[in-house]
């Protein structure tokens, strides 16, 4: 592979992980393994590197947040290829690859500000019109990119999320009070996650849930709190780290994934890797993504997760058999091979 000079933009860095963070920061690490490449990590002024990173080539701006994103990038980089793996990208910028994770803010604007949506659909519009590359993350949310902001299937490249990541974690119990079978959902309380009305489903069957991920309200992600009476079938457990959430899906009886619309589904691969079967929504791209490892279900009709879920606890060979079957499907998604993809579509 001939050297090439790659700028990332960091400004990724510091921030809670999310999938956009989890991929962006595994794709880094990836890269920075790679022969041939000559890396620098241009990070925002107030961001700290994580230890992984502090042996990469390090260029610190002066600037912070929309400043550094849209001003520092462009000035620093000017005859660089930048490589985008945050969402946000400048727009003044013509030598960089942009990785689009979906189209949400498209099709569900309610569950965002009216300011992020704004700026997102903005962006949307323009970054394939300057950028070289635009990047996404499953064939779902190429079509629906392509559709949305009418430019050609053939100009955006497919380099799916990882799973091996998971294979890092190692358990840790999250000092939840929890006996007895259990199933586990991940998510926010935002509509297009579809949590609520599974959640209390299962739990109305007697089946005991933990939910991990946000429960408040959010600015910018329009998470609703929740204002039912409590029910001893229901942990919220808020944010956990990735060792606790191992912990969990290694116990639990299924991964119960309800969403109306992902970009990939990041959970039902990291679960799949852990032997979790996974129980999740007909919907979006999470049919590309599950494979033979999982069940699905209508995302409108709560009852068939319980149904599937009554499937395994009466049907231990079942769980079994998903457990096997989500290993292998969970290893065919490797950071490794979405660096490659990436690296390829280099100009």
């Amino acid at each position: 592979m001939p050297d090439r000079r790659l700028v990332i933009n960091c400004r990724w860095m510091g921030k809670e992980v999310t999938g956009t963070e989890r991929y962006a920061s595994e794709v880094t690490r990836q890269l920075l393994q790679m022969p041939g490449l000559d890396i620098t990590l241009l990070v925002p002024a107030a961001i700290e590197v994580p230890e992984w990173a502090k042996g990469a080539k390090i260029s610190r701006s002066r600037l912070d947040g929309v400043l550094f994103e849209q001003f520092a990038i462009p000035f620093r980089t000017m005859f660089r290829h930048v490589l985008n793996m945050g969402g946000p990208a400048p727009i003044l910028k013509r030598n960089q690859s942009v990785v689009l994770y979906d189209a949400s803010v498209f099709r569900f604007p309610e569950n965002f500000s009216t300011g992020f949506v704004a700026w997102y659909k903005f962006l949307y519009w323009t970054l394939p019109r300057v950028a070289l590359r635009i990047v996404t993350i499953s064939d779902f949310s190429a079509t629906e990119i392509s559709q949305l902001v009418k430019i050609p299937l053939k100009d955006i490249t497919v380099a799916t999320c990882g799973s091996d990541h998971a294979d890092r974690f190692v358990p840790k119990h999250p000092h939840l009070e929890i006996s007895g079978d259990f199933v586990v959902c991940v998510g926010t309380l935002a509509k297009r996650k579809n949590l609520v009305p599974i959640i209390d489903k299962l739990s109305e069957s007697g089946i005991r849930t933990v939910v991990v991920g946000a429960s408040g309200t959010s600015r910018i992600f329009g998470d609703e709190p929740d204002t039912r009476v409590p029910n001893s079938n229901i942990t919220f457990a808020g944010r956990l780290t990735d060792d606790e959430v191992a912990w969990l899906f290694d116990h639990a009886l299924a991964l119960i994934f309800p969403s109306l619309y992902e970009g990939f589904g990041l959970p039902i691969v990291e679960a799949q890797a852990r032997g979790c079967p996974v129980i999740a929504a007909r919907s979006s791209s999470i049919p590309e993504v599950i494979g033979s490892g999982g069940t699905m279900f209508c995302p409108y009709e709560p009852a068939q997760a319980v149904e599937a879920v009554l499937a395994l606890i009466e049907n231990p060979a079942m769980r079994e058999r998903l457990a096997v079957e989500g290993r292998r499907n969970a290893s065919r998604f490797k950071w490794r091979r979405t660096a490659e993809i990436i690296v390829s579509q280099l100009p």
